[in-house]
């Protein structure tokens, strides 16, 4: 930010030095005998986010490697000619000893290559990478510059940083084979179903036609043929619909807003095998549906083998699974990259589609026994369990397709929830609130610093009873306030610990403890030399995690006015001011103290994001997945009333002759489907919640930081559900109702003949 400027040439100078040496634009600034005219003077850039520009140069104003050592202050040269004339300035002096400031040994010149992170890709990174490789071997083989000092060809490097970011981006797309593969291909299997289910049903609408064909001697093949043809046009339309709705949605949701080219390509060729294999069950189920018509006789006993729970394979293959997943990590690293173990994701879909065909299963055999109870129920109710029993086969295939969507969509939010709930809360216990603001230099209480946040004495160098650890001196009247607190972190909540620091017992400082030390008398020593100061101490509450730990060693929380002498320099005590709230309020009280700011310690520092995008990707894409199989579920909600819709509206006139409503019709179809997606939410939910309980622990992605995983319910995923079972139960009931009132019953008597 600059502060003030003026016209011409020169340096800008950071706002500290110009306070310090009071110097204002048009003064000169000399440095080894060189005199350069100050034409700017600009905010410290350690006293400011870090912008995108300096992002790259942030290790030259930041000087994260040695907390007790400020930052260098940086000069700003506005042209080459100030550069080289400060750079050299050193070297010309006479007797001048050493390279300081020279060109040849301590500057660098560079050159930017700008890239467009909104429109680049990987094909295009690598491609930017490759042109970089070619212009930097031949910017070496260029002869050296006689006008500049030294040649400093032999020591020229290229940045690598678009390189890492390639390479990283490679590591999570290879994380991302692994889990993705099987959902994409359990959405496929799913899809097919539908695929082969439109087929069914054509060849239920085309029932006479198909009789009619069969008794002149046409086959199934040939009827498989002419469905295909029937349906080639509609499903090519559908398949080129979709592959754009697909484009539209990966720009409308990521994880980016285009495809790379390599992946076009790719979309592209699966789309058209999709389109061909579609078709091919289509028409092969079609064929086979029409020869049952014809060729199996009316009234043959069902096979037995419809009787065996195939299910159980499912159960059983999620049962080996989940056992292999046992001896090995859910998440794993690439490098920096975490990835997720593709067992996490097969591991829930066999588990959840067979537990709900299993659960459904076993609700189908309750059927006859409501059926029968239903006899004394209200009209509606009685005419809805009626429709339910009248198919057992229908009614169950549907149960378990509309339980499969809601069961993965909740497993699938629940564990997204619970990992970036987990990852939240290792970034606020590691920081000790949204922001931790670090000085250099001693700080007090003050009413402007209390009411910015709560301060901190960070002793980094102490020990407990000769071991390593990391004492945290707070106010525990205000610190609680601030600090991040979870109610699982101790068997007691933060305020009721901290009032425990006021009772001192004799000689002893009151502390509590963190990291496995246990309650009694310690030794606390600040420092870790001879001049150490030493702390007679008594631990009088432990919690399994406290705000503020950043390392694996223990941690002690005290109240920083029992500490009273001087602390050593070995202690390596570093003052924060821990706040919710602007970090530049806490700034101004540390300026206000003539302390120097160090940086200002947010949530996002302490990890790198992007390395965790592939678990929330993966996550992200299994609720892709659970919507669009809520999607087929509708599908096959409206496929289960048109298939039935003949026999409904046949029932529906003979009932309307005996008195029958069109409310209670109505309120009867709201009951039967409603009942359906009630039956299905429940099911589905629990068999989510089981499934969850069993994986969200394994789900840690940084073990060595605490808390470890905490759970999360996902009750806006939970409440859209409801609402969508309600909604989609509502227009169902509705469009059936619309279908039965404008049927014809004397055609579709004449029609079921």
């Amino acid at each position: 930010t600059v502060l003030d400027s003026g016209s011409g040439n020169g340096v800008y100078v950071p706002s500290f030095v110009a306070e310090r040496d009071q110097i204002s634009v048009g003064d000169d600034l000399e440095a080894d005998g060189a005199s350069v005219p100050v034409v700017g003077i600009y905010q410290n850039l350690y006293d400011e986010p870090v912008r995108e520009f300096w992002c790259s140069y942030s290790a030259l104003f930041n000087n994260e490697t040695n907390a007790n050592t400020p930052p260098a202050d940086i000069v700003i040269a506005t042209d080459e000619t100030t550069f080289y004339a400060l750079a050299t300035a050193h070297d010309n002096r006479p007797n001048s000893q050493g390279g300081f400031g020279a060109f040849d040994e301590t500057s660098v010149r560079m050159w930017e290559v700008p890239v467009d992170p909104d429109s680049v890709t990987r094909t295009s990174a690598a491609a930017n990478v490759a042109s970089q490789d070619t212009a930097f071997r031949e910017a070496r083989s260029i002869s050296g510059d006689p006008t500049r000092p030294g040649d400093f060809r032999e020591d020229s490097f290229q940045s690598e940083e678009l390189g890492k970011l390639l390479d990283r981006s490679q590591r999570l797309e290879n994380g991302l084979h692994g889990p993705v593969i099987p959902t994409a291909v359990a959405g496929t299997i799913l899809a097919m179903l539908l695929v082969m289910a439109a087929g069914s049903y054509w060849a239920d609408r085309r029932l006479r036609e198909v009789r009619l064909l069969s008794s002149r001697g046409v086959g199934p093949g040939a009827l498989a043929v002419k469905a295909a043809l029937e349906l080639l046009i509609p499903a090519a339309l559908g398949t080129v619909a979709g592959y754009y709705l697909a484009r539209g949605l990966i720009a409308l949701a990521g994880p980016a807003d285009d495809l790379d080219p390599d992946a076009l390509r790719s979309a592209i060729l699966t789309t058209i095998a999709g389109f061909v294999i579609g078709l091919v069950l289509l028409s092969a189920v079609a064929g086979i549906r029409s020869r049952n018509f014809t060729e199996k006789p009316i009234g043959a006993k069902r096979s037995w083998l419809g009787l065996v729970p195939y299910e159980l394979i499912l159960l059983g293959l999620a049962g080996y699974l989940w056992w292999q997943l046992q001896s090995q990590e859910a998440v794993l690293f690439d490098g920096t990259v975490a990835q997720v173990n593709g067992l996490l994701v097969s591991f829930p879909l066999l588990f959840l589609a067979g537990a709900a065909v299993l659960v459904v299963r076993l609700i189908m055999l309750v059927l006859p026994a409501l059926r029968r109870r239903a006899q004394g129920w209200s009209p509606a109710a009685f005419v809805a369990v009626n429709q339910l029993t009248a198919n057992r086969v229908v009614s169950a295939s549907l149960l378990a397709a509309l339980c499969l969507p809601i069961a993965v969509l909740t497993y699938s939010a629940t564990l997204t929830a619970s990992s970036q709930r987990t990852v939240d809360s290792k970034a606020l216990t590691a920081v000790g609130a949204k922001r931790a603001v670090t000085s250099f230099g001693d700080l007090e209480a003050t009413p402007a610093l209390d009411a910015a946040g709560t301060l901190v004495a960070r002793y980094q160098d102490a020990f407990v009873d000769g071991a390593e650890a990391t004492a945290l001196g707070v106010d525990p009247d205000d610190f609680a306030s601030e600090a991040y607190w979870e109610d699982s972190f101790a068997g007691q909540d933060l305020e009721t610990m901290l009032a425990r620091l006021a009772d001192r017992d004799g000689d002893r400082i009151p502390v509590i403890a963190a990291g496995g030390i246990p309650l009694g008398p310690i030794t606390l020593d600040l420092g870790g030399n001879s001049l150490a100061l030493t702390l007679q101490a008594e631990v009088v509450a432990v919690a399994d995690v406290l705000p503020g730990r950043r390392t694996a060693e223990p941690l002690i929380l005290l109240d920083d006015r029992m500490v009273g002498a001087e602390v050593p320099q070995s202690a390596n005590l570093r003052y924060e001011i821990w706040t919710n709230g602007d970090p530049e309020a806490a700034a101004a009280a540390i300026r206000e103290q003539d302390a120097r700011l160090f940086r200002v310690f947010t949530t996002t520092e302490v990890f790198e994001l992007a390395n965790f995008l592939g678990v929330s990707w993966t996550f992200g894409y299994l609720q892709a997945l659970a919507a669009f199989v809520g999607v087929i579920a509708i599908g096959g909600l409206l496929l289960y009333l048109e298939t039935r819709q003949r026999k409904r509206t046949a029932s529906y006139a003979m009932a309307r002759r005996m008195g029958l409503s069109r409310w209670t019709h109505f309120r009867s179809l709201l009951a039967e489907l409603g009942s359906v997606l009630v039956v299905a939410g429940i099911v589905g939910v629990g068999l989510a919640a089981s499934a969850g309980a069993m994986a969200y622990r394994r789900l840690d992605v940084d073990p060595i930081r605490e808390p470890s995983p905490l759970l999360a319910i996902p009750w806006i995923t939970l409440a859209a559900i409801a609402l969508a079972a309600i909604v989609v139960a509502f227009l169902t009931a509705v469009y059936a109702q619309r279908r039965s009132d404008r049927a014809n019953p004397a055609e579709v008597l004449r029609l079921g003949g």
